[in-house]
């Protein structure tokens, strides 16, 4: 329920040393943010091919 700005997906991953795990967190968060688009609760922007993904609480919500 927080006010987010703009922020790069990778901050919501959890800190961890185990490559495998965070490729896993990585994926299913991505999973994660596509759906609450959908949903219209999140936006998501890309600046250009291979820039960071960034996704902040969405300007306006759409009934689900």
């Amino acid at each position: 329920g927080a006010q987010l700005d703009w922020t790069v997906l990778e901050a919501f991953l959890p800190e961890t040393e185990d490559a495998k795990f965070l490729k896993s967190a990585l994926a299913s968060s991505f999973v994660a943010a596509l759906e609450l688009a959908r949903q219209g609760r999140v936006d998501i922007a890309q600046d250009s091919a291979f820039a960071p993904l960034m996704i902040r609480k969405a300007a306006s919500t759409r009934p689900a």
